[in-house]
């Protein structure tokens, strides 16, 4: 079985190299750059290689409803301003850190690309988003999903969906299900799925 391993800026990710150490910091900034550089001093002090946040345009991602909702209200007083991001990621290169990016509508991930994410991770609702998957592989950068309720079919074509675009890698996070029920999450986190994965995906390329 052939190893396969992925770069993103100096550090390698895969088979035998040592683990990647990710603070899923999502939306915990709560819209306020301050907080959002705690965090990231927080994951360089704690010894993580990188910082995933997401990334949302209010215009393009909500679900039921049109600006003056409660929803869409939520999502903008959350956002941070472009100029607020750019210092972030001027802040993780000097506190040697990685800042990647989770978008959640093509607009997001357009930002996300301009502001120079190194690597970016797809949010597990958009692993049968055809757009999404293809957006993302047309980057050329590496691409991480998570395989939340997928089957093994399902992930293995978003794998050969992004790779079709362009996308390095990509990486399959075995991730347990977001639910309630506490024995049906740890029945979903079974380890020995990551050794299945492996076996399907690392002859295509994939991590």
């Amino acid at each position: 079985m052939k190893a396969t391993t992925i770069e993103v800026r100096d550090r390698r990710i895969g088979y035998g190299e040592s683990i990647f150490l990710t603070a899923e910091v999502g939306c915990s900034h709560l819209g306020s750059a301050e907080k959002m550089e705690l965090l990231l001093r927080a994951a360089a002090e704690a010894g993580c290689d990188g910082v995933d946040t997401f990334l949302w345009d209010p215009e393009e991602f909500y679900w039921d409803g049109v600006p003056g909702t409660e929803r869409y209200d939520l999502y903008k007083k959350l956002s941070l301003q472009r100029g607020e991001w750019e210092d972030m990621h001027r802040l993780a290169v000097d506190l040697g850190i990685i800042l990647y990016h989770t978008p959640l509508d093509p607009v997001s991930l357009e930002l996300a690309v301009s502001l120079g994410t190194p690597m970016l991770n797809l949010n597990s609702d958009d692993m049968q988003n055809p757009i999404m998957l293809d957006l993302a592989g047309k980057t050329g950068l590496p691409v991480t999903f998570h395989d939340i309720g997928a089957s093994l079919g399902e992930a293995e074509a978003a794998v050969n969906r992004l790779q079709q675009a362009g996308a390095q890698g990509p990486i399959v996070l075995h991730s347990t299900l977001e639910s309630g029920d506490t024995d049906e999450a740890y029945a979903c986190a079974h380890l020995r799925v990551i050794n299945t994965s492996r076996a399907a995906f690392d002859r295509i390329g994939a991590v």
